[in-house]
């Protein structure tokens, strides 16, 4: 009997069973159909009940140590839309377990820090370079977070190394996303404010022509709107932490000319003549009450108005 017991461990047994018999479909949905077609297939292969039940009980003796448990892949399923995309398009720019690998610990070797040596990824040969994607025919254009989770975790159960290995990949992934993720909070871009948005995303696409190199994001790969498309090219950007500094001092400097001259739509400037004593009285007041000058005069011409009854 082959232990698939739900459709993660039904993934890792597909795994097995097509790269064995070098024949890849796409994997079925529904885990017990997946079971039922990996045993159709290898009664086919076999001639008695006992090399049946011997291939089986291997299979089962393998694939568990092969299994992460749910705990161990908890960190890809937090409710974190820039992690999740920063990981998707990580493994997707990557496609094969050797270049993810690779990848990763070049972004730690241009932060100044050591790179992370897996013995198992280097040591898996030919294995380690099978473009998962495209060979298990994996969903290249996930949609939702949901649907992105689920391709990152089928990607690690059907890598082919065990275990062990496998969680010493995830510890990568984390290493590198404490990285990733130190730049920038993003706090000072209004997620709701969708001009600003559309600008930071247009600022970066102009930025980054101009410094000759392009966007990391394919432009097939959909993303919900342009707050994380701009936030997902900006930490797949593959450049030096200086560059990435820099073009956040820029960003943010531009941000806030933006929004200072958006507040300042339907003011004018006035000058007229006060006396050194009112000057005095009006900064005050507005020290007082805590409010810059104009608001200060805007409320007594309005206040005065009313007293007036003035039609305006």
């Amino acid at each position: 009997m082959l232990n698939i017991n739900n459709k993660r461990e039904a993934t890792l047994f597909w795994g097995f069973t097509c790269r064995e018999f070098n024949t890849y479909y796409p994997l079925p949905n529904d885990y017990k159909e997946t079971k039922q077609i990996i045993y159709d297939i290898l009664l086919d292969k076999h001639d008695s009940e006992d090399s049946l039940s011997n291939t089986i009980n291997s299979l089962n003796s393998i694939c568990s140590l092969y299994h992460l448990n749910d705990n161990d892949i908890s960190w890809f399923k937090q409710n974190n839309e820039r992690l999740i995309n920063w990981i998707w398009f990580t493994i997707y720019n990557s496609r094969d377990l050797y270049t993810l690998y690779k990848n990763l610990n070049e972004i730690l070797n241009k932060n100044n820090r050591y790179a992370i040596k897996i013995e198992g990824i280097e040591n898996s040969e030919n294995s380690s370079r099978d473009n998962i994607i495209i060979k298990f025919k994996l969903n290249e254009k996930p949609f939702s977070i949901k649907e992105k989770i689920d391709e990152i975790i089928k990607f690690i159960d059907l890598i082919d190394i065990n275990s062990d290995t496998k969680k010493e990949l995830i510890t990568q992934f984390k290493t590198v996303w404490e990285i990733i993720e130190s730049f920038d909070n993003f706090k000072w871009l209004d997620k709701q404010n969708i001009d600003l948005t559309n600008w930071a995303y247009v600022y970066f696409s102009k930025y980054i022509k101009q410094k000759s190199t392009f966007p990391t994001v394919q432009k097939d790969i959909y993303i919900n709107d342009n707050y994380y498309k701009f936030i997902a090219e900006f930490d797949l950007w593959d450049t030096s932490p200086e560059s990435k500094e820099l073009f956040l001092y820029k960003i943010r400097k531009s941000a806030a000319q933006k929004k200072f001259r958006t507040k300042q739509v339907g003011k004018k400037q006035c000058s007229f003549n006060l006396s050194q004593k009112s000057i005095n009285q009006l900064a005050l007041l507005a020290e007082l009450q805590g409010v810059p000058k104009n608001h200060i005069l805007e409320s007594l011409i309005n206040n005065k108005i009313l007293e007036l009854g003035v039609k305006q």
